[in-house]
């Protein structure tokens, strides 16, 4: 592989930064335009005309919000600042030892899971630690792409804690639902969102396994 990788100059083909387009040439080829890493080049955006391209997909390694970047550089301390996708067991276990203060930004499924740990461990052991989850963006009212397609606003944290129970073992506590009624409830959110429209629900009640409303009841399995 050495040599197969000098014999084609492997090297000079590389091209680092972060794949914006690709588009197919008319003529053959590909044009690809490419964000270099910061300082690298005079311009933000640079553009290449080529035979082949081959996209290396995703971080070649962990990586952090520049703040918290410059905060490790400058400190030279990996264990306070941690991605959530590097070994953090010892920041649940300073936190059994003595009480501390846990800072969280970002809100996706990783999140949840960290949250969850968290709060288990505080409820379980009795510990007094504090939880701050930084949201880069956070809605409080209805939003979602169109009327029929609404989600209560305020409710972000609470769906994360449902997930991270969900995916943790916890089962749901199913209760017959009926699905015409929740069609109905919808139909009737819309017509006072936009009165101009004219929806209509049809179908017979039709009964299934489910949570009405409200985050998922959770038990243990």
């Amino acid at each position: 592989m050495e040599r197969e990788y000098h014999r084609i100059g492997y090297q000079q083909c590389v091209r680092k930064g972060q794949v914006r387009m690709v588009r197919r040439r008319y003529g053959g080829g590909y044009f690809t335009i490419l964000t270099p890493p910061a300082g690298a080049a005079p311009t933000r955006r640079i553009a290449y005309r080529s035979q082949f391209v081959h996209v290396a997909l995703g971080y070649p390694g962990l990586k952090l919000l520049p703040d918290l970047q410059r905060f490790r550089e400058q400190h030279r301390d990996p264990g306070r600042v941690v991605n959530a996708y590097e070994p953090h067991e010892h920041v649940y276990d300073q936190l059994v030892r003595r009480p501390g203060t846990v800072i969280i930004r970002g809100g996706g499924i990783v999140a949840s899971r960290v949250l969850q740990r968290l709060i288990d461990d505080r409820d379980r052991l009795r510990l007094q630690t504090r939880i701050l989850h930084i949201f880069r963006t956070y809605t409080a009212g209805s939003h979602g792409p169109s009327i029929f397609m609404r989600r209560k606003g305020g409710r972000l944290v609470e769906d994360l804690l449902s997930l991270a129970r969900i995916d943790g073992g916890l089962m749901l506590q199913m209760s017959p639902v009926d699905l015409r009624e929740i069609a109905v409830q919808a139909a009737d959110r819309a017509r006072l969102t936009a009165p101009g429209l004219t929806v209509r629900v049809e179908g017979v009640p039709t009964t299934v396994p489910g949570t009405a409303s409200g985050s998922p009841r959770c038990s243990p399995t």
